[in-house]
């Protein structure tokens, strides 16, 4: 059968977790292969799989200590962009990205929420810092998160 444009599964989840982090400033300066490598994980989890594994590691060169304290601060920020952003919804709900009217992964969207509510909730969003690369805090007024 040709290609339909949907994404699988997992293609669908890693990509909207890499959303998410392309939304919050806080990851800026850690390397993709490293955040990339932690919006892996955590489809993983979202999977019910083990998230974090020796091909990860390999390829982000991070210790699965990092890698999951990194996926955590991912899956904080994915909840509130879910929460505060009303982007991630209409994104998320399109039939190609695993809406409740897709074809091949239906309620992908819907299977997310329910994960991410399942979740604490962040108490202060924070700067996450890596190696010298860390983001500086910049001058202006401090970012608010409306949680509707």
């Amino acid at each position: 059968t040709p290609p339909t444009g949907e994404y699988t599964t997992v293609q669908a989840i890693v990509h909207f977790f890499l959303d998410a982090v392309a939304l919050d400033e806080k990851f800026l300066g850690i390397p993709p292969s490293t955040v990339t490598a932690a919006a892996i994980s955590c489809a993983l989890s979202v999977q019910g799989l083990s998230n974090w594994n020796t091909k990860l590691g390999f390829y982000s060169k991070v210790s699965a200590e990092e890698g999951t304290a990194l996926a955590a601060r991912v899956l904080q920020s994915a909840k509130l962009s879910v929460l505060a952003c009303n982007c991630m919804t209409l994104k998320y709900s399109a039939p190609r990205m695993g809406g409740d009217k897709a074809k091949n992964i239906p309620g992908i969207f819907e299977k997310l929420k329910a994960f991410l509510a399942a979740l604490p909730a962040p108490r202060h969003p924070t700067a996450v810092t890596w190696g010298n690369n860390a983001p500086v805090d910049a001058p202006g007024p401090a970012i608010t998160y409306a949680l509707v």
